[in-house]
């Protein structure tokens, strides 16, 4: 696993507590250089220019107290904060004005498990919510709600679990010439959702990647239609009763609502637990402890909404609390593409589009080529980052140690700091110099400069977007900008 180690160009501090959550902040369509927003343990979160590499603006400090779990960008104008306090809030940005940040929304929400949770913009006003049930951490809820209406909160489906209705297809399962036998799929360690499919993914702690979509309203064509795929010991549920009125009519066209569509089963991972997962360019990434990282090209799940929809192809059940499922009866395990990786305990991973960038616990962040077309691969590593602790014990006591200065009665601290959160940042390529230049006015009242950009302003800018970046945030609240371009093989 030979690599350069390769120094930071850049190091920002402000925050005295570890870094726990990354993102970028576009506050409009043609912004060139996003701000980047970066929160840590205690709840302080920060909005950085990345051109001054300055922090412009520090705000939720008298109301989020503990340790920030997620950040999400919902818009140019909406961040959602997920808290450790099993809190989740929104803030909104008053116009182009980057210190102008109010709470408009703020929900309790099961953090437990450290679990992140996703919100969504629906087809109307509403928002949606995806997030760990409140009692059980192996099921998750789903809500809608509008902003600015604090009691509009509904949850659409509540304790849905996905064990009842895949158990057939994971039950039994060999790994290493070892059977596993699963009981549960444990609990839920990551969400994340495809904007264009509409996909949510889950990771739980059996290593298990599932994939679902919501219907409001589905419709089905089908010659005969009947209930035979419908537990007979059960209640029938709604869906239940149309199937029974339609039964045996032919070339019936029925449309369903509320049901929950199961796309997606991915056990590559099994029996280790999920840690990170990520989508970028149509490709999901997902990473455990095991020594790979799984991709899937998302445009394989995305062909099936063209497709017409026959009923007696697909096979539905219902939970215990009355929630429909659908699978097609011919769903199977996804053969997932992997990177065959020589680390372990793979905590963050992240990607560009020239590069996957693959944080450990041991600290170390490490960079190889983002092949497409991959089914098995062994990557080389161009480049690995990481961040040293000082080796100077520090006594704070003002009379000072002469004797025994370098030892220590307490267990050895680790030579590296810990990655607490990663993003990468792609290059800006697409007409970069005619958007520089279009929209100078804008951008400076944007990044709140009062006059025109300098010469020197405008190449800094323009280095800036040319690159692709890693940025990592650590344990000791320092947060690094590496240049991958640098990385490149010669």
């Amino acid at each position: 696993m030979d690599s350069q180690h390769s120094l930071p160009k850049y190091t920002l501090r402000n925050h005295t507590d570890p870094i726990s959550a990354l993102a970028l902040y576009y506050p409009a369509r043609d912004t060139v250089v996003p701000y980047l927003i970066s929160a840590d343990a205690s709840g302080k979160i920060v909005i950085w220019d990345l051109i001054t590499r300055r922090p412009v603006h520090t705000f939720a400090s008298g109301v989020i107290k503990a340790q920030v779990i997620s950040l999400q960008l919902l818009s140019n104008n909406l961040l959602s904060v997920l808290s450790k306090d099993h809190k989740l809030s929104i803030f909104h940005n008053k116009g182009d004005e980057i210190k102008s940040w109010d709470l408009v929304f703020h929900v309790p929400v099961n953090t437990l498990n450290f679990a992140n949770c996703i919100v969504y913009h629906l087809d109307n006003e509403q928002l949606g919510l995806v997030c760990c049930n409140t009692q059980d951490s192996e099921a998750i809820d789903i809500y809608t709600f509008i902003l600015n209406e604090q009691h509009s909160l509904k949850r659409q489906f509540n304790a849905l679990n996905f064990f009842g209705s895949i158990k057939e297809l994971i039950t039994e399962r060999e790994v290493n010439n070892k059977k596993l036998n699963f009981e549960k799929l444990g609990i839920v360690m990551k969400f994340t959702r495809d904007c264009e499919s509409k996909v949510i993914f889950i990771g739980t702690e059996s290593g298990l990647v599932l994939g679902f979509k919501i219907h409001d309203n589905i419709s089905f064509s089908s010659k005969i239609i009947n209930n035979r795929d419908f537990k007979e010991n059960k209640p029938k549920s709604g869906l239940s009763k149309l199937l029974s009125a339609d039964d045996q009519i032919p070339n019936a066209q029925r449309h369903f609502t509320n049901v929950i569509e199961l796309v997606y089963v991915s056990d590559l991972h099994c029996p280790n637990p999920i840690l990170d997962l990520e989508i970028k360019d149509n490709i999901l990434l997902s990473c455990s402890t095991l020594k790979k990282i799984g991709s899937f090209c998302l445009k394989n799940i995305s062909a099936q909404d063209s497709q017409t929809r026959m009923l007696d192809s697909y096979k539905f059940s219902t939970t215990d609390n009355n929630i429909t499922l659908m699978r097609e009866k011919n769903l199977k395990l996804s053969d997932n593409s992997f990177y065959e990786i020589p680390f372990s305990n793979v905590s963050h991973v992240q990607s560009t589009k020239d590069y996957i960038l693959a944080a450990d616990w041991k600290g170390e962040t490490f960079v190889f080529s983002n092949q497409r077309e991959i089914s098995t691969l062994t990557p080389t590593i161009l480049a690995t980052f990481e961040k040293s602790r000082s080796s100077i014990p520090i006594n704070e006591s003002s009379k000072g140690n002469l004797q025994n200065v370098n030892s220590s009665s307490g267990p050895k601290k680790a030579n590296k700091s810990k990655v607490r959160s990663i993003i990468a940042l792609d290059s800006t390529t697409n007409s970069l110099d005619e958007t520089l230049h279009s929209n100078l006015e804008l951008m400076n009242k944007r990044r709140n400069v009062t006059k025109s950009m300098t010469p020197g302003q405008q190449r800094r800018l323009l280095k800036f977007a040319e690159t692709s970046w890693c940025i990592i945030g650590y344990d000791d609240g320092c947060i690094s900008l590496h240049d991958l371009n640098d990385t490149r093989a010669s």
